[in-house]
């Protein structure tokens, strides 16, 4: 078992992982000691294993949480100094000239696929007025569906009419991924920030703008100090897939995209300071620990990728 924590002014990230579910409870009893040591408020919590224990484990912290089905076992959290309260199901941090909102485990209802993307677009709508916040304000999401490769490309159009409706001219940075906590097809995460500056990266050194080939998100988002890279795999600047069927060429190509990314924005793999691995199969998984590339703590998760021939993608929060 590890848990890995970072400490910058007024902020912390912790990133914990483990081979087995029963060190669980250790990794949050771990984490909300810490948590208390360098007083700082959970505003997001992330929870890979069985959901089950997850969930009895998380108890050590009494906040709202994302749990997502994995044999694997991480944790991430993102904590501050500063008021900090619950709200609408989330955590709002009130900086006094600013506001930051997270809200977890947003889902929609409806039979089809496509409808409770509609109804999970609807309700985040509400949540975020409910606190003053519009989409203007939602500067990341991260979606997990359950069946990504069966239904990524409906999922595109849902979420590309609900962003035109609310007037945007750049989308959110976002991670689009496999990923379930109980029956629902979709859920989603979402950070809303008003009165922080925050800029949306739509390109980069290697990589064109995602809209390109139909997904819509941005490739990132600075808010304030903090870069957040949308999910990134192993796709050229041509929107093309590189290395189809070579696991760690892909992943040494994606790391590659981040890095470029965060060199635009004066940082590097080493100011990333918490991140989420995604492989196709376990088989991907191990060729990808085997080459011990990323310099950054984070969780590695089996989830399928948004293109049948992708075999890893990246997400990251770094700090400059």
């Amino acid at each position: 078992m590890t848990l890995d924590i970072r400490t910058l002014p007024g902020e912390a990230y912790l990133v914990g992982t483990a081979e087995d579910v029963s060190a669980a409870p250790e990794i949050f009893d771990r984490a909300a000691r810490a948590l208390a040591e360098h007083g700082v408020e959970p505003m997001s919590v992330k929870a890979y294993g069985p959901r089950a224990a997850m969930a009895e484990a998380s108890r050590a912290l009494a906040v709202p949480a994302t749990f997502l089905e994995s044999r694997s076992v991480g944790l991430q959290i993102w904590a501050v100094q500063g008021e900090v309260a619950s709200a609408a199901g989330g955590r709002l941090w009130n900086g006094g000239d600013f506001r930051v909102l997270h809200v977890p485990c947003v889902r929609g209802s409806g039979g089809s696929a496509p409808r409770q993307a509609e109804s999970m677009f609807a309700k985040a709508g509400e949540l975020l007025a409910a606190h003053g916040f519009a989409w203007r304000h939602v500067a990341r999401t991260w979606i997990y569906l359950a069946r990504l490769l069966d239904w990524y490309g409906e999922f595109n159009g849902v979420r590309t009419e609900v962003y035109r409706r609310a007037g945007l001219t750049a989308f959110p940075a976002s991670t689009g991924i496999q990923g379930r906590t109980d029956g629902e097809e979709c859920q989603m995460d979402l950070l809303a920030v008003d009165g922080l500056p925050v800029r949306l990266i739509r390109t980069t050194p290697r990589q064109s703008e995602a809209f390109a080939y139909g997904s819509a998100f941005s490739r990132g988002a600075v808010v304030g100090r903090t870069i957040h890279v949308s999910g990134t795999a192993s796709i050229g600047a041509d929107g093309r897939t590189l290395h189809v069927g070579d696991p760690e060429a892909q992943f040494a190509e994606t790391l590659d995209n981040v890095a470029a990314l965060l060199s635009a924005e004066g940082a590097r793999l080493k100011d990333v300071v918490s991140a989420t691995l995604f492989c196709r199969d376990e088989g991907v998984l191990e060729s990808c620990l085997a080459r011990r590339l990323a310099p950054f703590p984070f969780v590695p998760v089996v989830a399928h990728v948004c293109r049948p021939d992708l075999l890893v993608e990246i997400e990251a929060v770094a700090a400059v």
